[in-house]
């Protein structure tokens, strides 16, 4: 496989992404962020190998940023409400947090719980 069709394969990713933030509206968070979970997955792995066919990537360091942010008190403010209701603020978070992450550039790497971490 080419560089060129991998860059183009994580440019159309990139597209998918974007449309589907659109319509998060329409088909609710919990649908959106498991397409979204997947098409990241797919979007990481084409960028390892695009990384990976960089023969110059070998001997280049780079700084990088990484992020772990959690919801402090989280524990405690979740005992006392309905777990759907706590599952449906959650996920609402983490797709702003996420969306505001992914516009500087960044990408995510797990969820736990009430944290993320992020580069």
């Amino acid at each position: 496989m080419s560089v060129k069709s991998l860059q183009e394969q994580i440019a159309d990713i990139k597209k998918a992404i974007e449309a589907q933030e659109g319509m998060r509206s329409i088909l609710g968070d919990s649908v959106v962020g498991t397409t979204l979970a997947v098409l990241h997955d797919q979007l990481i792995e084409l960028e390892r190998r695009l990384t990976q066919q960089d023969p110059t990537n070998q001997t280049r360091r780079k700084l990088v940023t990484v992020l772990f942010a959690d919801v402090p008190g989280f524990t405690a403010f979740s005992e006392n409400r309905d777990a759907e209701d706590v599952a449906t603020l959650i996920n609402r978070l983490w797709a702003r947090a996420d969306w505001i992450i992914q516009q500087y550039g960044g990408r995510i790497d797990q969820h736990i719980g009430d944290a993320v971490m992020a580069r």
